[in-house]
This record gives structure tokens, C-alpha cells and sequence, in this order.
């Protein structure tokens, strides 16, 4: 029988590979140019929602943005954190999974942003009250960004 891991020990347990399977310097300049096309003179503040290892909240802050981000694996942020540091990104890094982020956020983004598959990771009970805790922290005119990427594959017969 198969083991499924919960998602905040899975990617504990990735975290150690986790830069080098992505390629985490050349994730960043890539994220760069994406933002681009979405950040505002007017955003001042984004919410990185499933940080991971700080590629998407790097590349915010690099833009001027002042950043705040959440994920539930303890050790994808700490990887964050070493990542920031070396990339001297003044980022707060917060152990929350979406539906959990504290109330004392609410109306405090200009841009809130979940890249690659964070949403295709949260059960189908929560994401109803992830997707509602995302637009609470937004500021009224705010944007949130979503991606989706499942990897899990169904088989048509």
C-alpha cells in the first residue's frame, strides 16, 4: 500500500532538493520578468501564499514590493529565510497554511500571490476557506494571483 504524506511533511522532506530541482536562481529572474507584468507603482505590500523556498517572494521584494509570506512546511521556510538572506530581501516568512493565515492580515495586500500547484495541494474541505482567507487580506482594488500546476495525472479509459 502506498504512504501518502501529508503536504507539510512531504515538502519538509523536500525541502533539502528542493532549490536545485527547480533551478532556484534561474526560477527567480524568470519570476522577475512575470511580475513585471502585474505589479503597479501603486502595490506597496504582497502576500506570498506556499512560499516554498522564496523564489515568488524574492522576486516581489526585488520589485520593491514589501512582502510577507505563509506556507505550512517549517523547513521550506527555513530554506526561504537562507534564501532571502543571501539574496539580502527583507522578507517576513510566517508558518501558516492559506486557510490559517491570522486575522490581524486582513486588508493588508495590494497583490496577493499562490504560484505553482500550492491550490492543487490543498484538500478539497479547505480550499473554499483558503480562496476566502486570500481576498480578506487583500486591500479594497487588491489583486490576487493564482496558478494552478497539478501534476497529478488521470488515466480515461
Amino acid at each position: 500500500m502506498e504512504k501518502i504524506l501529508p503536504n507539510n511533511v512531504f515538502y519538509d522532506e523536500l525541502a533539502s532538493d528542493y532549490d536545485n530541482m527547480i533551478s532556484f536562481e534561474k526560477a527567480v529572474e524568470i519570476k522577475k520578468k512575470l511580475f513585471k507584468n502585474f505589479v503597479t507603482d501603486e502595490m506597496k505590500f504582497a502576500a506570498d501564499i506556499g512560499c516554498g523556498s522564496g523564489v515568488d517572494s524574492i522576486s516581489l521584494s526585488s520589485l520593491g514590493l514589501k512582502v510577507i509570506s505563509f506556507d505550512p512546511s517549517g523547513e521550506m521556510l527555513k530554506a526561504a529565510e537562507a534564501n532571502a538572506d543571501r539574496a539580502k530581501a527583507k522578507i517576513d516568512f510566517h508558518n501558516y497554511s492559506a486557510d490559517n493565515i491570522p486575522t490581524e492580515f486582513n486588508n493588508n495586500f495590494n497583490l496577493v500571490v499562490s504560484l505553482g500547484n500550492t491550490f492543487a495541494n490543498i484538500s478539497p474541505e479547505e480550499f473554499s476557506s483558503s480562496l476566502k482567507r486570500c481576498y480578506q487580506i487583500l486591500k479594497p482594488n487588491g489583486h490576487l494571483l493564482i496558478q494552478v500546476l497539478n501534476y497529478e495525472k488521470d488515466i480515461v479509459r
